[in-house]
């Protein structure tokens, strides 16, 4: 079953995510901020398939924190997510390694299938 790590500080859109990715058939792994989501990977826990990543999170932007996994080489889909439509974040955060750069609201299915389309996809 693949898996998924949700990196979101909002705890209502955390669970919203857990159980659509959980009715879509992946198991699921919850971090609400980049130092719990760099310690999850540290030790030693199995990389996820897929990375969904909140931008505003408290301590470090995920535009950051997806730096920071790009280079150490983690080369899973990053779905970055955002309340803002800003086309100058959307950019810099396409620029820092994210895969797709989603806006909040989204509409429900969308997050399963565009979870499905990378993982069914060639390698990154």
């Amino acid at each position: 079953m693949p898996q998924v790590l949700i990196v979101e500080d909002d705890w209502p859109t955390t669970q919203l995510f857990q159980m659509l990715l959980k009715r879509g058939g992946f198991e699921v792994s919850i971090a609400h901020n980049a130092q719990e989501a760099l310690a999850m990977l540290d030790n030693g826990t199995k990389i996820p398939d897929a990375i969904i990543l909140d931008v505003m999170l408290p301590g470090m932007l995920g535009i950051a924190l997806c730096k920071i996994l790009r280079e150490r080489q983690i080369a899973v889909p990053i779905l970055m997510m955002s309340a803002s439509q800003d086309e100058e974040s959307k950019r810099e955060g396409l620029a820092a390694g994210a895969n797709e750069y989603l806006t909040k609201p989204l509409l429900q299915h969308d997050l399963v299938e565009t979870i499905r389309r990378y993982l069914t996809a060639a390698p990154l």
